[in-house]
């Protein structure tokens, strides 16, 4: 949305084929190492079409999708948020402070509206999912649920930014709210070993 649709849809309408599969790798290997792409479809299939809005569907597989620590297994990865889109660039290094004396100001307003969806070769996978997100406000906005069927893991998420200017007295409230959005995200979705008899069930 905003100005990821802008610098998106001219780069895939200018970028080959080949160009855009490449790009996609290696900024998908920052975030999730050893991912093996198997498709992408970008829609609509006019990109200068500005009547639909901008969506990129990525298929990719990995072997190594859990970390291991102290008997406690959590998903590598399950968001891609962080890596794309103009909404975490322009929040890096910039949204830092306790408070302000000068307003803060974005080049545009930005927004990230992601679906994850994690096939688990185990069908008898166990997870234990973070709780429902839900933070609204004119300032940002953050959203993410989680729901596993059988083997299947989907999880949406969506992000916003509201306001190209952030005056001190109301940056409190938007750190504040950013601040609790990145704790929510953080929470790690735990894997819980399967037993032998449930394995028979």
């Amino acid at each position: 949305y905003g100005i990821n649709d802008n610098i998106y849809r001219d780069a895939f309408a200018n970028w080959t084929k080949e160009y855009t599969n490449e790009f996609f790798k290696i900024v998908l290997n920052r975030e999730i190492k050893g991912a093996e792409i198997s498709k992408i479809v970008i829609y609509p299939s006019n990109i200068r079409n500005l009547r639909q809005i901008l969506r990129v569907k990525i298929d990719f597989s990995v072997k190594k999708f859990v970390n291991s620590r102290d008997n406690i297994s959590t998903l590598a990865a399950h968001s891609l948020y962080n890596i794309f889109g103009a909404l975490t660039m322009q929040l890096t290094n910039r949204a830092t402070l306790a408070e302000r004396k000068h307003p803060l100001q974005f080049f545009s307003t930005a927004a990230v509206n992601e679906t994850t969806v994690i096939t688990f070769a185990d069908k008898n996978i166990r997870l234990e999912l973070p709780k429902d997100s839900k933070i609204s406000s004119p300032l940002f906005g953050y959203e993410a649920n989680a729901v596993l069927n059988q083997n299947v893991l989907t999880e949406k998420l969506s992000m916003y930014i509201g306001k190209t200017l952030i005056s001190p007295a109301e940056y409190s409230e938007f750190i504040k709210l950013l601040r609790l959005a990145y704790k929510e995200y953080e929470q790690n979705i735990l894997i819980h070993p399967i037993s032998v008899a449930d394995r028979a069930k």
